[in-house]
């Protein structure tokens, strides 16, 4: 081990302008990235939420930009890494596309060379998933991806940050998933997009969220949510905190 300098020879100063303008150009960079107009993919999965979006839009927060920032990077590095490329392909994702007989925007993250629908995730739990409920979200998406590309197969990749090893240290780990659904299914979830696409369109013509549903609860709520107040979901609203007293 090196012996550093010490007392006067030696000054170390935090520097917050520095921390500020990393903070700025990250958000500038991730915010010259332009999302298609029209629904989204992402839109259907809290239909509420993405109703706020439009109506009241935000500059993205602090930790948003931070927490996205990481995810884009380990997108690309992942992408480039499978497809064998030199360097980084910056990347991070297929590229957008619109579904026609769905009037639907959507972006796959990967879809290699067998064309499966690929959605890639980065997480910060310490503890990997132990069942189809703890990865639900994520099935939501890519089941989206599936109906629109007419496909019965879809993968998760899962890359968890802070994984703990049989020693308690925490160590990035990947989890990988293949989905299979029947074609009944796949139809039968094709008709659930098209009914909260209808929806969610029809309420973006009123000045209320109307015919809207609650967000799913780890989503909403003063801490998780910059629409809370705005929002003042019923069942929940007049608890004030996340509890087991919501009703929905």
């Amino acid at each position: 081990m090196l012996i550093i300098p010490t007392g006067k020879d030696l000054s170390v100063a935090a520097d917050a302008d520095e921390e500020e303008m990393l903070l700025k150009v990250s958000r500038a960079w991730l915010e010259k990235e332009k999302r298609s107009d029209g629904i989204h993919v992402s839109d259907l999965l809290d239909a509420k939420r993405a109703w706020f979006k439009r109506k009241f839009p935000l500059t993205l927060s602090d930790r948003e930009v931070t927490t996205f920032l990481i995810g884009k990077i380990l997108h690309a590095f992942l992408i480039s890494a499978a497809d064998d490329v030199d360097g980084v392909d910056w990347a991070t994702d297929a590229g957008s596309k619109h579904n026609k007989a769905l009037n639907l925007e959507y972006s796959i993250d990967y879809v290699g060379k067998g064309k499966i629908p690929t959605e890639i995730k980065t997480s910060r739990s310490y503890y990997p998933p132990k069942g189809t409920k703890d990865l639900a979200m994520y099935i939501e998406q890519v089941l989206c991806y599936m109906v629109a590309e007419k496909k019965t197969q879809g993968k998760i990749w899962v890359l968890y940050l802070n994984l703990k090893d049989s020693q308690n240290r925490t160590c990035p780990e990947f989890r990988c998933y293949n989905l299979t659904v029947s074609k009944t299914a796949l139809v039968d979830y094709e008709k659930q997009m098209k009914f909260v696409h209808t929806k969610l369109i029809a309420a973006l013509k009123k000045s209320k969220p109307v015919g809207l549903d609650n967000c799913r609860q780890w989503l909403c709520g003063p801490r998780m949510c910059p629409y809370w107040d705005k929002c003042k979901p019923e069942g929940r609203y007049e608890y004030g905190v996340i509890n087991t007293k919501w009703k929905n």
